[in-house]
């Protein structure tokens, strides 16, 4: 059974986690790779991932949580490790490994994050088997913009590891290196890199290559133009055509573009934007099929990750909205831990809602449902539907029956027999609890039978508004019966 499995980083948690599934079998489902309490885990796609079978090795960062503002949850006063995840079963089941030789240098911090040191860089002695069984390659950097950059490589499935090796700057204003290359024999490589712009930011994609096993390195040629100065050009995912043809998709800030190469990466054609809006952006993860067929993956950030982030946030403050309503005895009955993490989740989300008064706003969202549609580009389903689930929330049957007189658009406005329908199933289940409620013994009998005759009139007037042939619990079109024998 072939195992197919793809890796992404959960946001806003502290763990990575795969997507396995058997092809032509079970359906796809999460399986965590790593998750350690009060640990941040990510950025996979710097580090590489390799298989051997069913063997699955993938690098990632391992550093302490932190729930900061804006940016990744991980903790930047705190030192981080270089990490490696392994299965051995496809990707069902995941072991952690921390492997020394992959410490940095001394001094050196990863994506501003400061790191236990390791052996100092130097420079390669060559001769590396590219093509040995257990061979792998992993690249580092010190910056996103200026690196410096340095490399690593096991022979035993990442077992143990030599290096860390120099990269050189191939003349440009610095090399932040990921993990991207290509095999093409015993001694010969071509790496995927980010070089700098010219004002000295991330970045734009370069293409290199060594013959003699690492010792040299040769700037082959640029992919693409370089991108302007609020863009950028990061995180290749290369694939070999044929000999001599390379195809490779580079992130950019929101979107996702092809180059193609027929001279082994010396120069470089644009063929399309295959992801043409990936919101806040995301990095392209390219694979040639059996058939030949190419499949890129990517993910699409929210763009107003600022409102998703209130979203979310705001159950905290509802939360402690229901804990401060409770009573003394209520309180009481709360385990300590809830209500402490209840408090620290509370102290930690209430600045985003605090108003210029000291107070907390009534809602997640500052903006009215109107100013979301208008700036989600979707202000033509405002007004319908809206309106139509508001009314239909609130019970307003004058608002539904009006709208349906006033407006008949076929696609858009319900039909009066719809109406009918909705608001028959609406009043027959709102009897049903009423019957359930009365039926457990209720302390307040006596105030829910007023309210139990006034439902199962409203079912029998939706029910002969309908010509007598809608009925709860029973077949559709079966003749209307009383309810109060429920």
């Amino acid at each position: 059974m072939q195992i197919r499995t793809l890796l992404g980083l959960t946001l806003g948690c502290a763990g990575l986690n795969c997507l396995c599934f058997a092809e032509n079998s079970t359906p796809a489902r999460n399986v965590i790779v790593y998750k350690e309490q009060g640990r941040f885990g990510g950025w996979p796609a710097n580090h590489g991932i390799w298989s051997w079978g069913n063997e699955i090795l993938v690098g990632f960062e391992a550093g302490y949580f932190r729930n900061n503002e804006r940016g990744h949850a991980i903790d930047y006063a705190k030192p981080a490790e270089h990490a490696l995840a392994r299965s051995l079963d496809g990707g069902e089941t995941w072991s952690s490994e921390k492997p020394e030789g992959l410490r940095p240098p001394p001094g050196a911090r990863q994506a501003g994050v400061p790191t236990e040191a390791g052996r100092a860089v130097r420079d390669c002695p060559g001769n590396i088997d590219f093509t040995a069984p257990g061979f792998i390659l992993t690249a580092r950097m010190a910056d996103i913009h200026l690196g410096p950059s340095r490399f690593y490589y096991s022979s035993d499935k990442g077992k143990t590891w030599q290096g860390p090796f120099r990269m050189p700057d191939f003349g440009q204003p610095g090399i932040a290196a990921r993990t991207d290359y290509l095999v093409s024999g015993k001694h010969d490589m071509t790496m995927f890199l980010t070089a700098a712009k010219s004002n000295k930011k991330e970045g734009r994609v370069i293409c290199v290559r060594t013959r003699d096993g690492g010792t040299t390195w040769k700037l082959e040629g640029f992919v693409g133009p370089e991108p302007d100065e609020k863009d950028f050009a990061i995180m290749p995912a290369p694939v070999r055509l044929s000999p001599t043809a390379i195809l490779t998709a580079v992130r950019h800030r929101a979107f996702i573009d092809a180059y193609r190469s027929t001279d082994n990466g010396k120069t470089w054609s644009f063929v399309n934007k295959p992801a043409p809006d990936t919101g806040r952006g995301n990095p392209p993860s390219l694979i040639k099929l059996k058939d030949g067929r190419l499949a890129i993956n990517t993910f699409h950030l929210f763009k107003n990750s600022e409102g998703l982030q209130d979203y979310l946030a705001y159950e905290s403050i509802c939360w402690k909205q229901i804990y401060d309503e409770m009573d003394a005895q209520q309180r009481a009955g709360l385990p300590k831990e809830e209500v402490d993490l209840m408090n620290a989740k509370y102290a930690a989300a209430a600045p985003r809602f605090t108003n210029a008064k000291g107070k907390i706003r009534s809602g997640w969202c500052s903006l009215q449902v109107r100013q979301l549609a208008e700036q989600a580009g979707r202000l033509d389903l405002y007004t319908t539907f809206y309106r139509w689930a508001s009314w239909m929330h609130h019970g307003n049957i004058g608002g539904l029956i009006a709208r349906t007189q006033s407006e008949g658009v076929p696609d858009a406005t319900p039909s009066l027999q719809w109406v009918d329908q909705v608001l028959s199933i609406a009043s027959g289940c709102a009897l049903q609890c009423f019957n359930l409620y009365v039926e457990a013994g209720s302390p307040h009998l006596d105030s829910f039978r007023g309210a139990l005759a006034a439902a199962n009139q409203d079912y029998c007037d939706a029910v002969r508004q309908t010509g007598g042939r809608m009925s709860l619990g029973g077949s559709p079109g079966a003749p209307a019966t009383n309810r109060n024998d429920l």
